[in-house]
């Protein structure tokens, strides 16, 4: 019997079952391994959890991504938190990282000089023959660091020009100082790093070299890539503090000290909902708003020596003119060191737009300017500090009028990277006001010290500080504080507050009687009329005639529906007072 060339293979149905029941099972168990990895995942982020979804986007499981991390030198401070020292390229595909860590001054600069913003040229540029212009590692000029960080990427595309950088995160040596805290000492080298010698072990290394010779740049040891390796490795091969990990870079980010920016858009507003993107902008015109920016150019890190001490105080006591008055102290208690030296830094002081500078002092080397940025007005300054040396500088401008005395909320916004800044703040308001605390709107409220119309904080600042004061209902009668001859014919009375126009230049709500008590003649005493004496409208100024010369006698002043300016009465009402001839020579 001939046979069939084609034979049919038959698959058993139970082999078949057994095969998909197989398949099912992995898949399960794919997926319970997912789930779980997950939730430990979503556990472990603590407080960052909320970026739990962005993680395929940010591991490249989306499409391969290339970050910029920037290492900031907080001891030489510059807008978005320090001088730019490293920066490290970091690729991510399907979850694998791969990582290329660079001296700052390794990276190429421009072929072609860019200029740089003023301050540079002003203290760098005039002096140094080897300036090259703007390069990467003074980038991050703007203190919005979404606008920093769009310079930072242009520069370092000019240098690398194949590459598309999607993101940038930066830290300063805070958080080195902070992890090595969390993880312990790391040794590189032979060195042994810690918290507390980490800036000067990695600043001995690299400023041993001519900055300036190009064979030195290049020969030089560089110990932030192995520091920084075995930092990450560290960190990886320690599951048990990952909680840690996240809780930490979560509070550094709110205090300044880590923060990013992406080049999308809805990470990018993500960023910004959580506080971790340093953007610079003020949406609400009715409140009032503080920014501090300090550059330190060409002065070393001099700032881990130079403190600074402000005061702000928003002033509404003078109803016709709300000024607010900033100070701000800098002094130099370094010496001339390899880190410290003459401290130059450019100051700017960011506030609502449409703000205007009434007088400004201290000594800058230049007259203070006035100027727009990021849809605010801005006052700057330069200042040069030799150690041993301080200087006050004093800006008073007045707020644009839709900030409002009687609703007064401020937001003042940290410069990236300081540390141990003391600020005092007042609120001022009109004699005889008082104040309350408004908390239940914002839960980061920052309740001030309600001293009757003073408001008043004072502390280290630490991260962004909201305030919000209104004043309460004015339900209390005008007080006579004193009264006065200051003639025969002239009265003056001093009011604690401010009274209504139509009933305090009534001459009929005024009576004099002479209480015959150092002399029997009885002055018949008639108030003709009532003008202010004051610009406050406190002060009043009783023409009268009737009066003779008797030294020392007694007279009862009564006051008749005298009201404030929110038309309550004197208590009781109508008021008396006793006047007493006391005439100065």
């Amino acid at each position: 019997m001939p046979t069939n060339r084609y034979t049919a293979v038959v698959t058993h149905p139970m082999k078949k079952k057994t095969r998909l029941k197989i398949i099912r099972i992995l898949i399960a168990v794919a997926l319970v391994l997912i789930i779980s990895t997950g939730l430990i995942i979503y556990h472990i982020l603590g407080p960052m959890r909320s970026f739990f979804w962005n993680l395929p986007y940010l591991g490249g499981f989306l499409g391969s991504k290339t970050y910029l991390v920037l290492l900031q030198n907080n001891n030489e401070l510059r807008p978005t938190g320090g001088f730019i020292t490293a920066v490290a390229e970091v690729g991510t595909t399907f979850g694998f990282t791969s990582v290329k860590v660079s001296d700052s001054y390794q990276i190429p600069d421009p072929s072609q000089k860019i200029p740089a913003p003023d301050p540079f040229n002003y203290f760098i540029g005039k002096s140094d023959p080897f300036f090259a212009g703007w390069t990467l590692r003074d980038a991050n000029f703007s203190p919005d660091f979404a606008v920093s960080s769009r310079d930072i990427i242009e520069l370092y595309h000019n240098a690398y020009p194949d590459k598309t950088i999607d993101g940038i995160v930066a830290i300063d040596f805070f958080v080195i100082e902070e992890l090595l805290n969390l993880y312990g000492p790391i040794t590189v080298e032979d060195t042994v790093f810690t918290s507390e010698n980490f800036f000067i072990e990695s600043q001995r290394v690299s400023k041993n070299i001519d900055t300036h010779d190009p064979d030195q740049l290049a020969a030089r040891k560089d110990i932030v890539k192995p520091f920084m390796e075995a930092l990450k490795s560290t960190i990886l091969h320690t599951p048990s503090q990952y909680g840690n990990f996240f809780r930490l870079i979560s509070a550094l980010g709110q205090e300044k000290h880590v923060m990013a920016y992406s080049s999308s858009d809805s990470f990018q507003a993500k960023l910004e909902e959580h506080g971790l993107s340093n953007t610079l902008h003020h949406s609400d015109q009715r409140s009032d708003f503080l920014h501090l920016n300090i550059a330190n150019i060409g002065g070393r890190k001099a700032d881990r020596y130079v403190t600074k001490d402000i005061k702000y105080r928003a002033d509404f006591s003078d109803p016709n003119n709300h000024l607010s008055i900033l100070t701000i102290t800098f002094d130099h208690l370094g010496s001339y060191n390899i880190q410290s030296d003459i401290y130059q830094a450019y100051v700017r002081v960011y506030s609502p737009f449409g703000s205007q500078l009434v007088a400004s002092s201290g000594s800058g080397l230049q007259s203070t300017k006035a100027s727009t940025d990021l849809n605010l007005t801005v006052f700057s300054n330069l200042i040069r500090l030799r150690p041993g040396e301080s200087t006050t500088l004093s800006y008073q401008y007045r707020l644009p009028d839709l900030i409002s005395p009687s609703d007064y909320r401020l937001h003042i916004v940290k410069q990236g990277g300081i540390q141990n800044q003391q600020w005092q703040v007042a609120v001022r308001e009109e004699n005889d006001t008082s104040m309350n605390n408004i908390t239940a709107l914002k839960e980061d409220i920052t309740p001030l010290i309600i001293r009757e119309n003073l408001a008043l904080w004072k502390g280290e600042f630490i991260q962004d500080l909201f305030f919000h004061v209104a004043q309460t209902d004015d339900s209390s009668g005008p007080i006579v504080l004193w009264q006065q001859f200051e003639d025969l014919s002239t009265i003056t009375i001093r009011f604690n507050e401010q009274i209504d126009t139509t009933t305090a230049l009534d001459p009929n709500n005024y009576l004099i009687l002479d209480l015959n008590e150092a002399n029997s003649q009885t002055d018949e005493v008639t108030v003709e009329a009532v003008r202010f004496g004051g610009d406050e409208q406190r002060d009043l100024r009783l023409e009268v005639s009737g009066v003779t010369n008797q030294p020392e006698e007694h007279y009862q002043l009564t006051l008749r529906n005298i009201q404030d300016r929110e038309a309550n009465p004197t208590e009781p009402s109508p008021l008396l007072r006793t006047l007493v001839q006391r005439i100065s020579e």
